[in-house]
């Protein structure tokens, strides 16, 4: 599969288009403009945790105070991007006549609204004349929800508003997105162009990033787990005081008060009504249905820790207690939230 580059493109679209040489000046390049992938995550849509208003502003305006990474977000991340080409393949292999260049290191500019910038993962030519694009997500098998029927461009609202930005900025009529679900079944959606959407969501993000990029000021916290991480990350200790109990904080602390009342009564409700199932399933596999009761495979678990010293006890103790002391870190206390309006 070849790589695109300048002479592979129309004329117009090549003045848009900046080749990086590796992926770390890719990145850097970035740095400054909103990716059409970002849309979802600053219009508060996104269907990924760690994807928010909040964190999109930090990339730009606090890039220093980044998260502790998630681990396995992570190396999920780092799979799917093992998996592309292979990815790109399969669909190539399945749409004859299409000929599929990479872009591993591209980034192109819309052609009316230059700050928000595409990195798509292969543009699509037949016959020398450039069709559409194609990106790749390797998903797991808890994302099958989120997809429609095979073939529609029934997508996570990430990929969708991404596959419509990106028909524009490119100026195709569609855009593809091929799909590895579990690392067994194969899928492909397809977005048709729709400059009218499009042009409103571009339009609502753009506004968004003035208010708050341009303006270096932060947007309002949601209730994320990538928000609640990044704020720890950029508030790691008090510094100050406390503030004055303002009526916005005392009505957020009155709200966030009835929403825990509201879970733990739901939590509650939620107990008994289950435990009333296994009551009634009692001795039985379950209900027809309704739901079951089963044991999970037996598992195995090594106290390291209490292995460790009772093989100091038997040999050396206080070479055991030298070594533990050199692999024995201080990890700061990590700032606890409490509410303590009543």
């Amino acid at each position: 599969m070849p790589c695109v580059d300048t002479l592979t493109l129309p004329h117009d679209l090549c003045e848009r288009v900046t080749i990086y040489t590796d992926r770390d000046s890719w990145l850097a390049g970035r740095q400054g403009f909103l990716g059409a992938s970002e849309l979802a995550a600053v219009l508060g849509m996104s269907h990924y945790a760690d994807a928010s208003p909040m964190r999109v502003w930090q990339r730009q305006c606090a890039p220093g105070a980044t998260p502790e990474p998630d681990a396995r977000r992570s190396a999920w991340l780092d799979m799917g991007h093992r998996m592309e080409p292979v990815i790109l393949t399969l669909w190539e292999e399945r749409n004859p006549g299409a000929v599929l260049y990479r872009v591993p290191h591209l980034v192109a500019a819309h052609p009316v609204y230059p700050r928000l910038r595409g990195t798509p993962d292969a543009l699509v030519f037949r016959d020398g004349v450039l069709v559409s694009g194609v990106d790749a997500k390797n998903l797991g098998v808890q994302q099958a929800k989120n997809l429609g029927e095979e073939g529609s461009d029934e997508v996570p609202v990430d990929y969708l508003m991404q596959g419509l930005a990106y028909c524009e900025i490119f100026e195709v009529p569609e855009w593809h997105f091929a799909v590895l679900l579990g690392g067994q079944r194969y899928l492909t959606f397809r977005v048709e162009r729709n400059a009218a959407v499009a042009e409103t969501i571009i339009g609502r993000a753009l506004t968004w990033w003035a208010l708050h990029v341009e303006a270096r000021t932060p947007p309002p916290a949601d209730g994320s787990e990538g928000t609640t991480r990044l704020l720890a990350a950029l508030y790691p200790r008090p510094e100050l005081p406390a503030l004055p109990a303002s009526e916005e904080a005392i009505h957020l602390g009155r709200l966030s008060r009835a929403a825990r009342a509201a879970i733990a009564a739901a939590e509650e409700q939620q107990g008994a009504a289950d435990n009333r199932l296994r009551q009634i399933v009692g001795p039985h596999d379950g209900i027809d249905g309704v739901c079951t009761w089963r044991a999970n495979k037996p598992s195995k678990k090594t106290d390291w820790l209490s292995a460790f010293a009772e093989l100091a006890a038997r040999s050396d103790p206080e070479a055991a207690r030298e070594i533990a002391a050199r692999h024995t870190t201080e990890k700061p206390g990590a700032r606890v939230f409490r509410l303590t309006i009543p």
